[in-house]
């Protein structure tokens, strides 16, 4: 599985008039999964990769391998035009792979 951390951050993006605006990583991630065209299969599995995203009750998001996928390939339809998405970048595809345990 992969962790990734949900914890927003600043950086140097800005609004029109000049405010700093943090990164929501939750919502980023969301968008993230519907940036490229996709089929009626595609965007059901997509959904409920959103659904799961939105509804983690935790900072550190665990993501299945193909769920990971999902959100890399996200990452690859983007054309990031500012310096400020690096660490949102590095936080999906640098995600550390981590073992877990079943619940006994």
């Amino acid at each position: 599985m992969r962790k990734i951390d949900l914890n927003n951050y600043n950086t140097e993006l800005t609004t029109p008039d000049g405010k700093h605006v943090p990164v929501v990583v939750r919502k980023s991630l969301v968008d993230v999964l519907f940036l490229r065209p996709c089929n009626g299969r595609d965007i059901l599995l997509r959904e409920r990769l959103a659904t799961k995203i939105d509804l983690w009750p935790d900072e550190d998001l665990l993501l299945e391998d193909a769920e990971w996928k999902q959100l890399v390939d996200g990452l690859d339809a983007c054309q990031f035009t500012n310096r400020g998405f690096v660490e949102f970048a590095r936080r999906v595809l640098e995600a550390p792979d981590v073992a877990v345990q079943a619940k006994q």
